[in-house]
């Protein structure tokens, strides 16, 4: 994941990255530059739903340049744990939304194992 973030830091520093973690809950942290996530743990098994969850929010986040962003996204994922049980599709799902409607852009998945 930090490989990524790097690569994605020297190769486009204007790019906007926002960060989803996900264990039994899908967390939205945007570029981390907010204390609290915007958590997702209703209708994890409704995927049109989830990519619309997505979409809204990604319709209204204001995400700061990856050059601006890194210290406060690699600080976080230096905080991440694992927990619960694995929401990797619905992470995927609301992803998939907040990209949507924004051309040429990535979802980047890094798993723990």
């Amino acid at each position: 994941a930090r490989r990524q973030l790097d690569r994605l830091k020297i190769e486009h520093p204007n790019k906007k990255v926002a960060l989803v973690t996900f264990g039994s809950t899908v967390y939205v942290w945007g570029d981390c530059h907010a204390d609290r996530p915007q958590s997702y743990n209703t209708n994890l098994d409704n995927y049109d739903a989830l990519i619309q969850m997505g979409r809204d929010y990604g319709s209204t986040i204001d995400l700061g340049f990856i050059e601006n962003t890194f210290a406060d996204i690699d600080t976080k994922m230096d905080g991440l744990s694992t927990a619960g049980s694995t929401a990797l599709g619905p992470a995927l799902a609301i992803s998939a939304g907040i990209v949507a409607d924004s051309p040429e852009s990535e979802v980047v998945l890094c798993t723990d194992g």
